[in-house]
């Protein structure tokens, strides 16, 4: 989804989160999958009402005409990335203004397909037909949500460059999409591992190679060298614990590489490359996203990621997608209806009983204290975390504190 001025807003598109009365929060002016008038836009001018989300994937209005002469692969390739997006669209939320998403996103798609050889390689992973193509998009749309999010603070860390070369946003998405493509050149078994999964008697050596391969296949297509070096960076940590080692990364006169020794852009795909493998269990079926988003977010990947990207992840992708019924601690059943980047965990939810009908129910502002204690049937009441705040608008508030993973009875307390 996608946080909306009001003065963008066009008839038509859906909204995704409940919109509230800006003076009474209780009272909802429209709910969700609402599709707007011009008379509901007027409406929310006069109110006051400044932003509102919106669904991403109602955006879908990219320029195909520019590609008639494509592949019947390149085609294909479009149409496979349109559809990943669309679908991960519905579970990630961005502040980014919609014609600056969709901007991203449409670079991206033109990038990994005006390239017959980055189509190509990017086909390789589709037609492996083990899930790797769905991890790959995943991880490009992450990377492309987290760039918006971060892009002040790209700009500082590429300090060589103007602000508008370091803001390469489609290189940034083409390694999200490419960073496993060494795999399509490796056994079988290295293809289907991924390090979350890892077991002991796997052969984490030859697991390991396939950075350098894919490396060495993009260095032949031709791909930018901020594009090779995220991939073959991208399983560095923080804290320097990752590979590979800092000579096989050109860094001969490093002992490790760690902290900001490794490119940004290996810092988002790597943070990107973990969480979407454990949004999906080592089978490749989904997890719950909020134990997935926990555990991202636990004291178990301390030291793995930069804090700025980890945090700007777990703003991004929502533990409980808008709709999804959730149990309160006290039984009231619930729908969600609106996010709350900044604690996850406490989104605006409509109870379902007939007795509260109509009320809202703010949980990061609730008199009672009350949390998710049950969703998709599962118990959730331990699993709460909270984004770090961050900001990078000047020189003294980057935050490089870790995201909380905190105990619910800490937290009511």
């Amino acid at each position: 989804m996608l946080m909306c001025a009001v003065g963008e807003l066009e008839a038509g598109w859906a909204v995704g989160g409940a919109v509230l009365h800006p003076k009474r929060p209780s009272t909802q002016l429209l709910a969700p999958n609402t599709a707007l008038t011009r008379e509901n836009i007027r409406t929310l001018q006069r109110l006051g009402v400044e932003h509102v989300w919106i669904t991403g994937d109602d955006l879908e209005d990219y320029d195909r005409g520019a590609t008639r002469l494509l592949t019947r692969e390149q085609h294909a390739l479009q149409e496979a990335l349109l559809n990943d997006f669309a679908g991960r669209a519905k579970t990630t939320i961005s502040t980014a203004s919609v014609q600056k998403y969709k901007q991203r996103v449409n670079q991206l798609i033109m990038s990994a397909i005006s390239s017959r050889q980055y189509a190509s390689l990017a086909s390789r992973l589709r037609t492996g037909g083990d899930g790797q193509f769905a991890h790959a998009a995943n991880v490009a749309y992450l990377c492309v949500v987290c760039g918006l999010q971060l892009e002040t603070y790209i700009v500082r860390e590429r300090p060589r460059l103007t602000p508008g070369k370091a803001l390469d946003h489609a290189s940034l998405g083409l390694a999200g999409l490419l960073h496993d493509v060494g795999k399509t050149n490796c056994d079988f078994e290295s293809r289907q591992q991924h390090e979350v999964h890892l077991h002991e008697d796997d052969d984490e050596e030859a697991y390991r190679d396939h950075v350098q391969i894919g490396y060495e296949m993009l260095e032949y297509a031709g791909a930018p060298a901020s594009v090779r070096v995220a991939v073959r960076m991208h399983h560095q940590r923080w804290d320097g614990a990752g590979w590979p080692d800092a000579d096989a990364c050109g860094l001969r006169h490093r002992e490790a590489v760690v902290g900001s020794d490794i490119h940004i852009y290996s810092r988002i795909v790597g943070a990107a490359n973990v969480l979407d493998n454990l949004l999906h269990r080592a089978d490749g079926t989904p997890s719950l996203p909020v134990s997935a988003l926990a555990r991202f977010a636990s004291t178990e990947f301390d030291g793995w990621f930069d804090p700025m990207v980890r945090a700007a992840l777990l703003r991004a992708v929502q533990p409980y997608a808008v709709g999804s019924r959730v149990v309160l601690t006290d039984g009231t059943v619930c729908a969600v209806v609106l996010p709350n980047p900044a604690c996850p965990c406490l989104p605006s939810v409509k109870p379902l009983d007939n007795q509260h009908a109509g009320e809202v129910i703010n949980l990061s502002n609730d008199a009672s204290m009350r949390r998710i204690a049950r969703h998709e049937g599962q118990d959730v009441s331990s699993l709460y975390y909270e984004p770090t705040p961050a900001s990078v608008d000047g020189d003294d508030s980057v935050c490089m504190v870790p995201p909380m993973y905190i105990d619910p009875s800490d937290a009511a307390a």
